[in-house]
């Protein structure tokens, strides 16, 4: 931590730094005192105390999915798709059915980057491409999306 602030009786913030994904931001949690025990059964004897700590942060502030993408999407399209090395490891592979929805005016997305996904998956693959849609298929295609989910899950109950 770089700063406890005491707030009340049972109260305070601490502040520091949290790093995720190789990015650091500074973070303050607001933290309760829970109490204590002089000696802990729980602990070999030691006497123990509990805190309780909340705080916030933006997930977009660590460049979370931009990161994920950039280390699992696949570059390229075709014949010159490049596959990331993780995608091949045997203990990344994805063994349950996978539901995959992409909108066909997805400018974010490449749709080619779905291309042998199949190939990393030990169960059934369901790929639907949507025309019309864009990134945000919930909103651009919001009937076909929700039925299209609907129908898949309730075909493996």
């Amino acid at each position: 931590s770089t700063a406890v602030v005491t707030t009340g009786p049972f109260t305070g913030t601490v502040t520091g730094n949290l790093t995720f994904r190789g990015i650091t931001k500074p973070v303050t949690l607001n933290v309760t005192y829970n109490g204590g025990m002089d000696v802990a059964v729980m602990y070999g004897g030691r006497a123990a105390v509990g805190f309780s700590a909340h705080g916030t942060f933006k997930r977009s502030d660590f460049a979370a999915m931009m990161n994920y993408y950039r280390a699992n999407y696949p570059r390229g399209a075709g014949a010159d798709t490049q596959v990331p090395a993780t995608m091949a490891a045997p203990n990344q592979r994805v063994k349950v059915p996978v539901l995959v929805l992409h909108g066909m005016k997805d400018t974010a997305l490449n749709a080619a980057g779905h291309a042998g996904v199949w190939n990393y998956i030990d169960a059934d693959t369901t790929l639907v491409m949507i025309p019309g849609a864009g990134h945000f298929l919930q909103h651009d295609a919001e009937a076909l999306t929700n039925r299209t989910v609907r129908d898949w899950l309730n075909a493996r109950r």
